[in-house]
């Protein structure tokens, strides 16, 4: 239930939001997850949300750590 104007408390207003916040949340998930169902992994690769094929020709772990 929306409340507007002074019927509404700080913490109404979290609740609130958290709770359109993770209702988008779920969505997306249903969302993403029904999307990479459909697609190859050569469509997902050129969509970018794969990367394949990948070779790691060397690695060199150091403070920032990354891959070559």
């Amino acid at each position: 239930m929306l409340l507007t104007g002074g019927e509404m408390t700080n913490d109404t207003r979290l609740t609130q939001l958290w709770e359109a916040v993770e209702a988008e949340r779920i969505e997306e998930e249903q969302f993403y997850a029904g999307f990479m169902e459909a697609k190859t992994l050569k469509e997902k690769a050129e969509t970018g949300y794969a990367w394949y094929p990948i070779q790691f020709t060397s690695s060199q772990h150091t403070i920032n750590d990354y891959l070559r």
